[in-house]
C-alpha cells in the first residue's frame, strides 16, 4: 500500500465515522488516531525492503535520567532552569542538528533564531533528548523527555482526570471497530493505548502551558508537530492565544497522513495541529489549503517562507563556515572530475539493495557517496560491512553522512533515492534525482513533471535514466524561486498573525 492509497483508506474512515468529534477533554482523538493509523498503513510495505534493525545501543540510557544528564553536562550548553520571558520560543526535534566544524547546528531552527537575535530578540530553544551524536550544540538548549515532563506535571501540581470521559469510552471502540473493518487486519493500536497517548498529551499539554506562561513568547516554532510533545505545545499555544508555527523537516505532501486531506474538519479546526504550516513551496502550500478553507478562525493556515538553511548554501557569505566549504572543494575538485552521484538511504535502511545493485551494474569511473537516514547512523558500519563484502569498498559512508547535505548537493552531479525529502532538496539545489521507490510517485508528482526526478522500476531503466541526466539529453525545467531576504520572509509572518517583532 503507497502513501496516497493509505490516505484514500483514512478518508473512508473519516467519511463513514464522527471521528473528529472525539475528545479527551479538548484533546482531539483523530490527529492521534490518523497519526498511528497513517504510519502502520504504509511501514508494512516499506520495513519489508528494508535491512532487519539491529537496535540503537543509545536507546536504554537515553530513556533514563542518567543519560538525559550525561547529555546535559556533556558540552555544558543545557539549560535547566527558565530565566525569565523570551521573545521568541523554537521546539526542534534534535534529529535535525548537522555538524558544521565544532558544533552541531540545528538545520531548522537555528538559522531562524539567528534572524531574531541579530535584531536584538531574545529566543529559548527546546528539544527532545534522541541521541548522544549531537554535541557539542551550536547554542544552548534545554533538553526534554518523557521522563522530565512527567516530574515538571507533578513538580507543577498539575492533576490528571481520575475518570476518562464517558463519550470517549463509548464512541472511540466503535470507531476502531470500524478501522479494523476498513484495513482487513487489526492494527498495532488499541482503545488502550489511544486513550493512554491521549492522556499523556492531557499532561504535557498542561506542562507546556505552565512553561509557557513563564516565558511569554509572541511566537511558537515547532519542528514535526505530529509526536507527543508536538502535539501538547499546539494545545498549550491555543490556550493562551501564541501562535505556533511549524517549520517543516520534510515535504508536505497531499498523500501525507499528518499533512494532506484532511477531511471533514472540525469547524474551528484541532487543537493539536498548528496555528500556521510554513511551506517550503506553492506546492506545499497548496496541500494545506485544499482542505483548510472550511475552518473558522485562521487556524491551520498556510505560509510560504522558503527553506532558510537551503537559501545559506545556495548564496553563502564569506564567513559561512568556509572550513566546511575548502572541505568540500578538496573533496571534488579532482581531473579528470568523475561523475559524482549520491546516494540517500530513508528510515529502516530502505532501499539498500537497489542501491548496490545499481553501483555494481554503473561504470567504475563513477564516484558514489551513500548517505545515511538521521535515525539510522548507528548502523554506519553495519552498511560499510555490507559493503565490502559486496566487494565494494571504495563506496564512501562516512564522508557523505557526516558532510551537511546542501553542501553534497552544491557539488555531485546527480541524487539516487527512495522516496526521500532529499529529492525536493536537489531539485532546489538544481541537481536532479533518479529513484528506484514507487512511493516517489505519489510524493513527488510535481518532480516528475518538471523533469527534475524520473523514477524507475529495474536496475537497467535506473541506470539509462542516470546516464541521460549526466550527458544532458534529459534537462529540467528551471524553477523560479523567491530570492527574499529571511528578515523580509518573517516580517510577513508576523503580519499574517499580528505578531509585533519588526525586524530589519
Amino acid at each position: 500500500m503507497n502513501h496516497s492509497q493509505a490516505l484514500d483508506l483514512i478518508n473512508e474512515i473519516e467519511a463513514s465515522t464522527h471521528v473528529n468529534e472525539i475528545e479527551y477533554c479538548d484533546i482531539p482523538i483523530w490527529p492521534i488516531l490518523r497519526d498511528h493509523l497513517g504510519f502502520e498503513l504504509i511501514k508494512r510495505e516499506v520495513i519489508e525492503s528494508a535491512l532487519p534493525s539491529t537496535g540503537s545501543p543509545e536507546t536504554p540510557l537515553v530513556d533514563s535520567l542518567k543519560g538525559l544528564l550525561k547529555a546535559s553536562l556533556s558540552d555544558g550548553k543545557t539549560k535547566t532552569w527558565i530565566s525569565g520571558p523570551k521573545d521568541v520560543l523554537f521546539m526542534g526535534d534534535q534529529l535535525s542538528r548537522i555538524q558544521l566544524e565544532n558544533s552541531y547546528y540545528d538545520r531548522i531552527c537555528d538559522p531562524i533564531s539567528d534572524a531574531y537575535m541579530d535584531n536584538g530578540y531574545s529566543t529559548i530553544h527546546f528539544e527532545p533528548f534522541h541521541s548522544f551524536r549531537y554535541f557539542p550544540r551550536y547554542r544552548p538548549s534545554y533538553l526534554i523527555s518523557n521522563i522530565i515532563f512527567d516530574i515538571a506535571f507533578k513538580t507543577f501540581g498539575l492533576k490528571i482526570l481520575k475518570r476518562e470521559p464517558s463519550d470517549l469510552l463509548k464512541k472511540l471502540p466503535s470507531v476502531l471497530q470500524i478501522i479494523d473493518e476498513k484495513i482487513g487486519a487489526k492494527p498495532e493500536f488499541s482503545v488502550k493505548s489511544i486513550i493512554s497517548t491521549a492522556r499523556q498529551c492531557y499532561k504535557y499539554a498542561a506542562v507546556w502551558e505552565r512553561v509557557l506562561s513563564i516565558i511569554q513568547p509572541k511566537i511558537v516554532y515547532i519542528v514535526q508537530y505530529y509526536n507527543m510533545f508536538g502535539w501538547a505545545l499546539c494545545i498549550a499555544c491555543r490556550r493562551l492565544g501564541i501562535p505556533s508555527i511549524e517549520l517543516p523537516h520534510g515535504r508536505q505532501d497531499p498523500s501525507h497522513h499528518a499533512y494532506g486531506r484532511w477531511s471533514p474538519p472540525q469547524s474551528n479546526g484541532y487543537g493539536n495541529l498548528p496555528k500556521v504550516f510554513w511551506n517550503w513551496s506553492h506546492f506545499e502550500a497548496d496541500t494545506i489549503n485544499a482542505w483548510n478553507h472550511c475552518i473558522d478562525g485562521n487556524q491551520h493556515q498556510s505560509f510560504i517562507g522558503g527553506n532558510p538553511f537551503l537559501n545559506l548554501w545556495k548564496k553563502p557569505e564569506p564567513n559561512f563556515f568556509p572550513e566546511i566549504r575548502a572541505q568540500l572543494e578538496r573533496k571534488f575538485l579532482v581531473h579528470p572530475r568523475p561523475p559524482n552521484i549520491l546516494a540517500t538511504l530513508d528510515f529502516c535502511t530502505y532501499g539498500v539493495k537497489p542501491v548496490i545493485e545499481l553501483i555494481k551494474a554503473s561504470p567504475p569511473e563513477w564516484q558514489w557517496f551513500l548517505r545515511m537516514h538521521p535515525t539510522e547512523l548507528h548502523r554506519e558500519q553495519e552498511l560499510i560491512e555490507i559493503l565490502q563484502r559486496e566487494s565494494l569498498p571504495d563506496v564512501q559512508v562516512a564522508f557523505p553522512t557526516k558532510t551537511p547535505l546542501y553542501g553534497l548537493l552544491s557539488e555531485v552531479d546527480l541524487l539516487c533515492s527512495g522516496f526521500s525529502t532529499v529529492i525536493l532538496e536537489a531539485k532546489s539545489m538544481g541537481v536532479p534525482s533518479v529513484s528506484f521507490s514507487n512511493h516517489a510517485l505519489d510524493i513527488f508528482s510535481e518532480e516528475i513533471r518538471s523533469g527534475w526526478l524520473r523514477v524507475s522500476e529495474d536496475t537497467e531503466t535506473c541506470l539509462t535514466n542516470i546516464k541521460a541526466y549526466l550527458s544532458g539529453s534529459l534537462t529540467p525545467k528551471a524553477d523560479s524561486e523567491s530570492n527574499e531576504p529571511l528578515p523580509q520572509t518573517l516580517n510577513r509572518l508576523h503580519a499574517q498573525v499580528a505578531v509585533n517583532l519588526p525586524l530589519e
